[in-house]
């Protein structure tokens, strides 16, 4: 069994419903303003790790939601997914808290990037505001992944 049924749809709902309801709420005003819709899925929609089911394969869904509203709502709409890794938040960082020794599990994580740290929130941004711009408007139907080079590097030994 990969999870509990309460945690596919706490998944689903906040990783999938939530983006698809968001959507057809703002469809109307951005038909009419011809805007972009960001979706933000996780370098987990690509390759994933054990026990990240169903966060993952929720995230992977959100891959064909961009695909689908790309399609379906434009030209009229444009839309785009954005993956990042590891970015460092106050969630995250809870995460790193939960260790016997938050600092080095922070530098174990770290070492996993080729780029030598975790991202930070306002890269995320600055991708959102160039991906809603006019000079990414040939960019549509395609989610760009955002993790230091991490999905670069085959999975650890030490993950096994």
């Amino acid at each position: 069994m990969l999870a509990r049924q309460s945690d596919w749809e706490h998944n689903f709902n906040l990783n999938l419903r939530s983006h698809w309801s968001l959507a057809k709420c703002a469809r109307p005003a951005l038909f009419k303003s011809r805007g972009t819709i960001i979706i933000i899925t996780s370098n987990h929609a690509f390759s994933t790790m054990h026990g990240c089911a169903p966060y993952n394969i929720s995230k992977r869904a959100l891959l064909s939601l961009v695909q689908s509203l790309t399609i379906e709502w434009g030209p009229e709409i444009r839309t785009v997914g954005i993956a990042p890794g590891f970015i460092d938040t106050l969630g995250n960082q809870a995460w790193f808290d939960s260790h016997p020794d938050a600092q080095i599990a922070r530098d174990r994580t770290i070492k996993k990037h080729p780029v030598g740290r975790i991202g930070r929130p306002d890269e995320v941004g600055e991708l959102c505001l160039f991906l809603a711009s006019d000079k990414a408007g040939f960019i549509a139907g395609t989610t760009i992944v955002m993790d230091g080079g991490r999905s670069a590097i085959m999975q650890d030994e030490e993950d096994l």
